[in-house]
């Protein structure tokens, strides 16, 4: 599997450089269109460092369809105070070979804990049906993507405000419902952020990835947990040598919760504090955590 990802990045890669080219030269439009609902100034957010898109792929191996996965991010990521505004972030993402007629996504949410201000669109291209959203029911938002062309990315953000009166601790977030023309049922929700009330605002572009022994001598094993992942999303680890050099481990799976968790044992590497990364290829997601080898 790892040498397929490699082998389907580079052809990507190589792909996107010719793109480029093309937009340099003119021979390709390189402009883009977006919708707004009750516009706003919105932040738009990312991993930090940005990590290298993964190659086209279609569910179980299918290249006659798309393959849509959304990558889901609020601002502040980690806790904010009650009365505060957050920014919903999702990156939707069509990596199949052949365009999405449309993808409808859920956003559930709570009335009584979230306020929704206002929406925004912004995707690559022009498309006979644009996105736009709607609340059904109070506590269900939705989202209609309309066209998503070949690796096309579409941006929306939701403006919410949290409830002055909610307490703090209170979970803001779950993951989304993804449904419509290129979803897996498998594979139909989205990753999980870990928003929380709390009495400060607190945003990190990477997520916690706990080592469990914290520290050991050279040839201990320690395991990395994390639940953050798209259910059944490959994702990449490598850990960040003593030199500043990144050494690749390998592609593991989430399993269907999006939880993932990889053993590594530190036989040959000498005394030191180490950090252990992992990039969700579907989301987008960044986790990392330290290890030290005594």
């Amino acid at each position: 599997m790892k040498q397929w990802i490699r082998q389907a990045t580079l052809v990507c890669a190589l792909g996107l450089m010719l793109v480029l080219a093309l937009v340099l030269s003119g021979l390709l439009p390189s402009g883009t269109s977006g919708g707004t609902v009750r516009a706003a100034e919105l932040m738009v957010i990312g991993p930090s460092p940005e990590p290298t898109p993964p190659a086209p792929v279609g569910p179980r191996g299918d290249a006659r369809r798309p393959f849509v996965v959304v990558g889901y991010m609020p601002s502040p990521s980690l806790t904010v105070q009650a009365g505060s505004v957050i920014d919903l972030v999702l990156s939707i993402r069509n990596l199949g070979f052949v365009k999405s007629n449309n993808t409808t996504i859920t956003l559930p949410y709570n009335p009584a804990v979230l306020t929704v201000l206002s929406a925004e669109f912004l995707k690559n291209g022009t498309y006979d049906r644009p996105a736009f959203v709607r609340v059904n029911d109070p506590g269900v938002l939705i989202i209609e993507t309309g066209d998503l062309a070949n690796r096309t990315t579409m941006t929306a953000t939701i403006r919410v405000v949290v409830n002055a009166t909610v307490a703090p601790g209170t979970a803001l977030t779950e993951r989304l419902i993804i449904a419509g023309h290129g979803v897996n049922r498998e594979r139909s929700r989205s990753n999980q952020p870990l928003l929380v009330v709390g009495a400060t605002s607190a945003h990190a572009p990477i997520y916690d990835l706990p080592a469990t022994p914290l520290s050991g001598p050279a040839g201990s094993t320690h395991v990395f947990t994390s639940s953050v992942f798209h259910p059944y999303e490959p994702v990449t680890f490598w850990y960040r040598a003593l030199d500043g050099t990144d050494i690749e481990l390998d592609v593991f799976e989430a399993d269907e919760e999006g939880r993932i968790e990889v053993a590594y044992t530190t036989t040959g590497l000498p005394p030191g504090r180490y950090t252990l990364s992992a990039n969700g290829n579907w989301s987008m997601i960044q986790a990392a955590g330290v290890f030290v080898v005594e």
